[in-house]
């Protein structure tokens, strides 16, 4: 047989990247052991709020490439307790936002409420409920970040581009993210830690559909603080979805060697590559 693609690498256009986006997602670690999203969410919603996860300087990365002012309208998918949301609202017309824990939303009120932000209407369903029941209306902005947990990655992507009138902006991690897991897995479950998708998909994705995104990479550092050793245990618990005693204690094992101290009280420092995707509707190639 005589076959000149012989040892070519397979051609870039003929992989869905949506489907290996969702098969990658599917095998990852963390996905197997989370059959309840919106529930393990409203847990975590005040711990989440009040972790240092870099999203000072994800917003200030959006003010400075994209740009905000006193008339944009802005959609975040996906928006936890405001992290972005709040801040960007200062700057903007308005703000929806958009998630499917109950508890993030709470606590997103809460906080702006605190801060005196009073222009953000909140919608508590997934992006694909929302936009089945018509509630997603175009913006100026859509974004989101690290929350694309969509059943059809490259369908939402495209219905996103269609509803921005003027951007689109993405975050997600640049490079094989673990979270701290990889201190438990192997222990815990006898089994490798595997990471889902990066950013590279994403941007595979969009070029497939003929968008060109620019990709900025923001070193940052996340910090999550503890009221103490049996805090964290408690908290790493839930999020592994373990009970026992035996593995409660290889948490703690695990946890003595992991966490510092800061202020007398244990803390988890990660350093993290968050990538900023992002695309102005007016720059792309007709």
């Amino acid at each position: 047989m005589n076959n000149k693609n012989a040892g070519m690498p397979f051609p870039p256009e003929n992989i869905d990247w949506s489907l290996e986006w969702a098969r990658t997602y599917a095998k990852s670690s963390i996905t197997a052991r989370r059959s309840s999203r919106p529930a393990f969410w409203d847990k975590r919603a005040k711990r989440f709020s009040a972790m240092d996860n870099g999203a000072a300087g994800r917003v200030e990365a959006i003010l400075e490439k994209i740009g905000i002012d006193a008339e944009t309208t802005i959609l975040d998918i996906g928006c936890g307790p405001g992290n972005l949301a709040i801040p960007l609202a200062k700057q903007a017309k308005s703000v929806t936002a958009l998630d499917p824990s109950a508890g993030m939303l709470e606590q997103l009120r809460e906080n702006a409420h605190r801060q005196g932000v009073t222009n953000i209407r909140c919608i508590n369903k997934d992006w694909d409920t929302a936009l089945q029941d018509g509630d997603i209306a175009p913006h100026d902005l859509l974004l989101s970040s690290y929350s694309l947990l969509m059943e059809d990655l490259g369908e939402s992507l495209r219905t996103m581009h269609s509803l921005a009138r003027k951007a689109v902006c993405l975050f997600w991690f640049a490079g094989r993210e673990c979270f701290g897991y990889d201190h438990f897995w192997p222990t815990l479950f006898g089994e490798e830690f595997i990471a889902g998708p990066d950013h590279t998909y994403l941007v595979n994705l969009l070029n497939s559909l003929r968008i060109y995104p620019d990709v900025s990479i923001i070193p940052q550092q996340h910090v999550t603080r503890y009221a103490d050793m049996e805090d964290a245990v408690q908290c790493w618990t839930e999020a592994l979805y373990i009970s026992s005693a035996d593995q409660q204690q290889l948490v703690r094992e695990a946890l003595d060697e992991m966490l510092g101290i800061h202020e007398g009280k244990p803390e988890f420092r990660r350093d993290v590559r968050s990538a900023m995707i992002w695309w102005r509707k007016d720059s792309l190639p007709a």
